[in-house]
């Protein structure tokens, strides 16, 4: 589910898994983890990539409505 989020906001964003990977400071091979059912982040890695997509850690997980975060961010 988490991969599904991160792939959304990446389109959402104009772009590619591995450039958004790079420029948060992941590595591809974490991102392909993310694949795996059940696999997410932790912690500062949640953070960060929260704050690249401009939304809500909540948001990452479903829990918040995605669209509706990135629609208000400035």
């Amino acid at each position: 589910m988490f991969y599904d989020i991160y792939k959304a906001l990446c389109e959402q964003r104009g772009v590619s898994l591995s450039r958004a990977a790079a420029e948060i400071g992941l590595s591809n091979a974490t991102v392909t983890k993310w694949k795996k059912p059940g696999a997410a982040p932790g912690g500062d890695t949640l953070t960060k990539v929260a704050a690249y997509f401009g939304v809500s850690v909540d948001a990452l997980f479903g829990r918040a409505s995605v669209s509706a975060e990135v629609s208000a961010a400035p």
